[in-house]
């Protein structure tokens, strides 16, 4: 194990960084024992870029969190963000005010390594979510609401419609959607999310189509209201479960 560490200190060194933010150095050895195309990114364009590789399409807070799981195998909500980065810049629309928020920390994780095709943080990032998800009650304070809705945008913009963890988010929204319909916010996204969100919801007075009365049949949730939300999600969430159970396992030529 020493001789391995030592080998991977000893190999080239990648300076990365994000628009704006400060620069960091990491082992090219660790990057590509990591899986995914990481590191032919970064490869590719790094002469081109002299010698320091920006990343345009994620903040830093998710970078860092992806140097400390290069190292350690595991990344934490909360990273400190270097105050030099934030000078003279001002805040995204796209990013939540709180960068540390659980939710979007590890979202934006999982955005990041559905990109990169990196299997095993991607596999993390989505447990840890959904764990967080799953520990929540119902979202009572307008601050929750806005998270879950600015969650669901945010997950429907970057993910592919067939994601699994976009499926079972838009799920999650589903089973609280009379809370969200009372915010502006919501409606402000709707046309983003509705073809996601259409797949569980259903008009109160319209007739369940089959496959609902028969997930329901199964003990699937019915929540009453001006819409019924029919979790036919019951089936996502039975199969990420399964999915996030165990770890992906790197094929041997990349450990």
């Amino acid at each position: 194990m020493a001789d391995l560490a030592v080998t991977f200190l000893e190999t080239g060194t990648f300076l990365v960084r994000c628009a704006g933010s400060d620069t960091y150095t990491v082992h090219q050895a660790i990057i590509r024992s990591k899986g995914g195309h990481i590191f032919s990114a970064i490869e590719k364009k790094y002469a081109e870029e002299k010698h320091i590789y920006t990343f345009q399409d994620t903040d830093e807070g998710t970078l860092l969190r992806f140097i400390v799981w290069a190292y350690y195998d595991d990344y934490p909500a909360v990273v400190e963000i270097p105050t030099s980065s934030n000078d003279g810049e001002q805040p995204s629309k796209d990013q939540p005010i709180d960068e540390n928020h659980a939710i979007f920390s590890h979202l934006r994780v999982y955005i990041f390594a559905d990109a990169y095709m990196i299997p095993c943080l991607k596999w993390m990032a989505g447990k840890k979510l959904t764990d967080v998800l799953d520990d929540m009650n119902a979202p009572e304070k307008i601050s929750e609401r806005l998270d879950l809705i600015l969650a669901l945008d945010l997950a429907v913009s970057h993910l592919p419609e067939s994601d699994l963890l976009l499926h079972w988010l838009t799920w999650h929204c589903a089973c609280w959607l009379e809370k969200l319909r009372s915010e502006p916010q919501f409606f402000e996204i709707l046309g983003k999310i509705a073809s996601c969100l259409i797949k569980y919801v259903q008009a109160s007075e319209s007739r369940p189509p089959d496959w609902v009365r028969m997930d329901q049949e199964k003990g699937d949730i019915v929540r009453e209201g001006p819409f019924k939300t029919f979790i036919h999600g019951t089936l996502y969430y039975k199969r990420l479960r399964q999915h996030l159970s165990t770890a992906p396992v790197l094929p041997a030529h990349q450990l």
